[in-house]
C-alpha cells in the first residue's frame, strides 16, 4: 500500500516503531531532482515510497491544506479473520483492517466492528483527539460488575470509545494477546 504518492513540500509521516518505542520519521521533499520521500534527516531519497500494511496506524503532518482518499481494495481474504498479535505492555498504534466506524466493541471474530473486546484486564487505549492536540485515554477493567471500558482515571465505566474510518490509536495490551478482526 503506497504512502500518499504526492503531498505538500515539507509534510511530514511518522511511522509508529514498537521495536524503538518511537516513530519512524519520513518527509515529503524535494532535494534538486523532484518531489519524492527523504528520510528522517531529509537529506537522502528513499529508494521506494513509504509503504503501509494494512492496520498499521500512523501519523500525517501536512505542511498545507490536504484531502487524501484512502482507495483500493481491501488486502484480506474476504469471510476469513485477520489477526495481530499484541505484546504485552508495547504501545502498538494500529487502525482497522476493513474500513469501520463505530463503538470500538462492535463485532466479533467473523464481522461487523473492530472486535476490542475481552483484551487482557488493565489494557488502556489511546484514541488521538485533534482539538486537545493530546490523547483520550481508556482503560478495559473490572470495576467489581464485570469488564467494560473506564474513564481515564480507571474509577469509573463510560460509554465505550469509537472510531472513524481510516483512525488509528493506540493499544497497550496488558499481557499477550491476538486481536481478530472479522470481515
Amino acid at each position: 500500500n503506497e504512502v500518499f504518492p504526492s503531498l505538500p513540500l515539507s509534510s511530514k509521516m511518522l511511522i509508529w516503531n514498537p521495536v524503538t518505542g518511537g516513530f519512524d520519521l519520513y518527509y515529503f521533499d524535494d532535494l534538486g531532482s523532484g518531489p519524492g520521500w527523504c528520510d528522517g534527516s531529509d537529506s537522502v531519497y528513499l529508494t521506494a515510497i513509504p509503504t503501509l500494511p494494512p492496520g498499521k496506524g500512523f501519523f500525517l503532518v501536512a505542511n498545507g491544506n490536504v484531502t487524501n482518499t484512502f482507495a483500493g481494495t481491501i488486502a484480506v481474504n474476504v469471510g476469513s479473520t485477520n489477526n495481530m498479535n499484541l505484546v504485552n505492555g508495547v504501545n502498538t498504534l494500529v487502525g482497522t483492517v476493513v474500513p469501520y466506524t463505530g463503538s470500538i466493541t462492535h463485532g466479533t471474530s467473523l464481522g461487523g466492528g473492530a472486535n476490542l473486546n475481552n483484551l487482557p484486564l488493565s489494557s488502556k487505549l489511546l484514541i488521538w483527539n485533534a482539538a486537545t492536540g493530546g490523547y483520550d485515554l481508556y482503560y478495559y477493567d473490572d470495576l467489581g460488575s464485570g469488564p467494560g471500558w473506564c474513564d481515564g482515571t480507571d474509577s469509573f465505566y463510560v460509554t465505550p470509545p469509537s472510531i472513524t474510518v481510516g483512525q488509528g490509536f493506540f493499544i497497550v495490551a496488558n499481557g499477550n494477546w491476538t486481536w481478530t478482526v472479522g470481515l
